[in-house]
């Protein structure tokens, strides 16, 4: 039996992910209808294509040591087996409102600033959404000097992607959603 030895000199991140599933879905539907099939029933293939990346320090590893999506489960419950079966918590959002709003954004937020408190010191958040309600987050997460990649499926405020370290625009996440196992598509 043979192992491969891990290169010692890049970096493993340890991770908190957060997927606001509602605006990454309905984002990429309009973007690429197959991206967004492909988005919300292989949620293992894509993020697999996250766990490396190389940044002004060079390259890394990621560890999602915290896997959460947030989803309006009376739409959108046929993809909930794809992601509890790729190790994410999921939250149930059912809409609160008339007009559909749900709670998953501050949810999202609430659970974020959890980990950001937690013993475990996560280097980087990677939030998946394009809200730009979620600037205060990513703010924050910057000022107690976390790493902050912010994934969208639309296009996203200038403001909310210049507190990011890195941002994978909706082009960019419909590659790396539809990527062939084993391509070597951007990563962030």
């Amino acid at each position: 039996m043979s192992t491969t030895e891990p290169d010692r000199d890049q970096r493993t991140l340890r991770c908190a992910m957060f997927v606001d599933f509602d605006n990454v879905y309905l984002g990429l539907r309009r973007l690429d209808p197959e991206a967004a099939e492909a988005f919300a029933t292989e949620p293992a293939h894509w993020l697999a294509q996250l766990e490396s990346g190389a940044g002004a320090d060079g390259p890394f590893t990621r560890r999602f040591l915290v896997r959460a999506c947030y989803l309006n489960p009376s739409v959108f419950s046929r993809y909930r087996p794809n992601f509890t079966r790729a190790g994410f918590q999921v939250v149930d959002c059912p809409s609160l409102t008339q007009q559909g709003k749900s709670s998953a954004d501050i949810n999202l937020v609430l659970d974020a600033v959890d980990a950001l408190a937690a013993a475990t010191r996560y280097d980087e958040f990677v939030i998946v959404s394009a809200d730009a309600d979620f600037t205060p987050l990513a703010l924050r997460c910057r000022a107690a000097d976390r790493r902050v990649t912010i994934i969208t499926a639309s296009p996203a405020a200038s403001a909310y992607r210049s507190v990011a370290d890195a941002v994978v625009t909706a082009d960019e996440l419909a590659e790396l959603v539809t990527a062939q196992p084993g391509s070597s598509e951007a990563r962030a």
